[in-house]
């Protein structure tokens, strides 16, 4: 039964491995629950590697389910953290002015806007001439 348990619990980490390799990203995955996933079976491994005898068969599914989850951790920096870490450093690069993750108009310029004043269009945002 815990061969058997193994792998369905494998088949179902892979049908994921299945999914990063279609769409080259880790796409619905939470790395919170991988993370706590990852963890479980790592304090789970150390309990039978240092339990009063040693279980092979203990220390090969943890191990197995752990090399899975780490793997996904390391397909997620590859496909996902990777990408993104160069289009931010290329975006800080070519801009001079520094950006904000959420511009907003002052609310003057809302009232002006507002009023039918004249309206000047600044990087994608209404700003008063």
């Amino acid at each position: 039964m815990a061969v058997l348990s193994t792998c369905l619990l494998a088949a179902g980490v892979l049908r994921h491995y299945r999914d990063i390799y279609i769409h080259r990203s880790v796409r619905g995955i939470s790395f919170f629950f991988v993370g706590i996933d990852a963890a479980g079976d790592l304090f789970s491994l150390v309990s039978v590697l240092f339990g009063p005898t040693i279980n092979i068969l203990g220390i090969v599914i943890y191990g197995c389910e752990l090399a899975l989850w780490l793997g996904i951790f390391a397909c997620g920096g590859v496909f996902n953290l990777l990408p993104w870490l160069k289009t931010r450093s290329k975006r800080f690069e070519t801009s001079q002015e520094p950006i904000s993750l959420h511009p907003m108009p002052s609310s003057t310029s809302v009232f002006r806007i507002a009023s039918g004043s004249e309206v000047v269009e600044r990087r994608g945002w209404p700003r008063v001439a």
